[in-house]
């Protein structure tokens, strides 16, 4: 149920030289009543993957520029995993 989502992840990279990297799902897509689901199926693919996972956030993007008002995409809001490998 949640394999594409899992795949259609985007990839932030280690943003501050440390080695914690910075995954993000949007979960547009799922059930409020999943979203518990879908964190443990996170969970248990970072496991397989040899990563650990150090913080599960959430995040909201409203599609517009707060700086200079301009429309950058549509409005989504998701999980982020920051991690690090084993």
């Amino acid at each position: 149920m949640f394999k594409k989502i899992i795949q259609d992840r985007t990839n932030h990279g280690d943003l501050h030289g440390d080695g914690r990297m910075f995954t993000c799902y949007s979960t547009r897509m799922i059930e409020w009543e999943d979203l518990g689901k879908f964190v443990v199926a996170l969970r248990d693919w970072y496991e397989v993957e040899g990563r650990s996972i150090l913080e599960i956030n959430t995040y909201h993007s409203g599609g517009v520029d707060p700086l200079t008002d301009e429309v950058q995409g549509p409005k989504d809001f998701g999980i982020e995993v920051i991690w690090k490998s084993k």
